[in-house]
Order: C-alpha cells, then structure tokens, then sequence
C-alpha cells in the first residue's frame, strides 16, 4: 500500500469516527456499511438533518486534497432486515446522496416538509430530477448553512470522491409482523379475554356476597397486568416502552391515590415528574 492509499485509509477511519459520534449524539444507529459508505436510521427527522450538518461541519477543512462526503436524507418506509435497511426508501436515499457536492446535504421532499419551518437553516430547491432506477421523478433540496459549501448550480457531482457517506432517515414504520409476533399478540389477546372473564365473574360475587366493595383493587391489577404484558409488543413508531411502562406505573399510583381518598393527593409528585419527563423528551427531540 502507498503513501497516499495509507493517508487516505487513515482519514477515511478518522471520518468514520465522526460519523459515529454525532450519529451517536443524535439518537441514531448506524444500519448497513458497506466499503466506504453507511447508512443510518434516526428517531426523527430533525435529528437527522442536524447530525447531517454537523457531521460536514465537523469534516470541512480547506486542504483540497481532503476527503469530500455527500448525504442524502429521506423519510419513507424501509424493509427491517436484522440490523440492516433496506428496500426504496433506502434506495431514493442513496440516489440523493450521488446526486449531491461533495460535503453537501440533499433533501427528498419528505424530509423537507418536516423540517422547513423547524430548523434555522437555508433549503434550496433544485426542482425534480428522476432518480437512477426510478420511475417518478422526485423533488430535490439543498441544505445551505454556516459552515457547509457553497451551493452549485448543478445537481451533478463536480468532483468525484473516494468516498461516500450515506445518511438514511425512515420514517419510523416496522417491518411487516413476524410469525412470532402474531403468536405473541394472539396469546396477549386471550390472556385479555381471560382476564376479563375472570374479572366480571368476580365483580359479580363481590357484588352479591361481599360486604365491602373490593373487586376495583382486583381490576386495577389486572389491567396493570395486561397492559405490562403489552408493552414490549408495541410498535417502533411508539416511544420506548420503558416510557410507556413509566406511564402505566403513574397512573396505577393515581388511581391508588383515589381509592383511598381522603387520603392526600401524594401521586400528584410522580405524575407530575412524568409529565415534566416527557415535556423534555418532546423538546429534546425538537432540539
């Protein structure tokens, strides 16, 4: 290996690295490499263009011989394969990276309506281009910020580069259900079922024979149940099930609270933590 193919590998590594942190950063995951490309799935769009940016930020230096990044962002449906990204939204993601300047971002129409009035950014749009093994032609945007290279006036590369980055984000949509998942959401369903004729027959014994009322403690714990058992089997586009965990525990505590009225409104403290959590969540995401 030469001098220059050593020089090149090694900023090739360097520039990795920075992918991985800001991709880190920005709550994504890196799906698929391959050779000197990758490509990434984030939570949201806005995470994505941000990482995008700061990512070409992070790489511009004024050394012509420098190692040049194209992105291309899109929000579509994919194809969960394991760990890896694939199918069309993947593929119009692709395209638009080959069609960007070295150390520029392009855009599919998609992402920008998600974006435009949400970011302190330029866009410029560059009209409709039909993508390479594409039917339909396709609206393009430029990102044009602080630190990123000037515009040209063509959707052509003008430099090619030996390398290539790809930056995929998808709108949050999964795969179609596994065999193993339909099971598991058929075997919660009749667990439901039987949960609830178990719960009716008991309200009705609670109601002829017993001389306090009690079966709302026993109801309580079963949804708590049911609703545990379901979290797990919500889909990717929810928020993290630890969250929604979170959520089922505060409003178990709030109806205990009330139960045993006229006791003081204590569960006020952990669903107002809750609240304030997901205020910061929700703001987070929009950072």
């Amino acid at each position: 290996m030469g001098m220059d193919e050593v020089g090149t590998y090694g900023a090739l590594h360097q520039a990795r690295d920075v992918f991985a942190k800001f991709i880190t950063r920005h709550r994504g995951r890196i799906a698929n490499t391959a050779g000197d490309g990758l490509i990434a799935e984030f939570p949201s769009v806005i995470e994505a263009v941000n990482c995008a940016i700061e990512v070409q930020k992070e790489l511009k230096v004024d050394d012509p011989a420098a190692l040049r990044f194209r992105i291309g962002l899109h929000l579509g449906d994919v194809i969960v394969d394991g760990q890896d990204l694939l199918g069309e939204g993947v593929n119009l993601a692709a395209r638009l990276q080959s069609m960007a300047e070295p150390g520029g971002i392009l855009l599919s129409q998609q992402v920008y309506d998600q974006v435009r009035s949400k970011l302190r950014v330029g866009f410029e749009p560059l009209g409709t281009t039909r993508p390479k093994n594409m039917e339909d032609e396709v609206p393009v945007y430029r990102v044009s910020a602080p630190g990123l290279p000037d515009p040209l006036h063509s959707l052509a590369p003008q430099v090619k580069v030996p390398a290539r980055t790809l930056i995929e984000e998808r709108r949050a949509q999964p795969a179609p259900p596994s065999p193993a998942q339909d099971e598991a959401c058929d075997n919660l369903a009749s667990y439901a079922k039987k949960t609830g004729t178990g719960l009716a027959a008991i309200t009705v014994i609670d109601l002829i024979f017993g001389p306090n009322f009690f079966v709302h403690w026993v109801a309580l714990a079963a949804a708590m149940d049911v609703g545990w058992r379901a979290m797990p089997m919500l889909p990717r586009t929810k928020d993290d099930p630890k969250l929604w965990r979170g959520g089922l525990l505060v409003g178990a505590l709030v109806m205990i609270n009330l139960f045993t009225m006229p006791a003081p409104p204590w569960a006020l403290i952990p669903a107002a933590a809750f609240g304030v959590t997901l205020l910061w969540k929700k703001r987070r995401s929009k950072a």
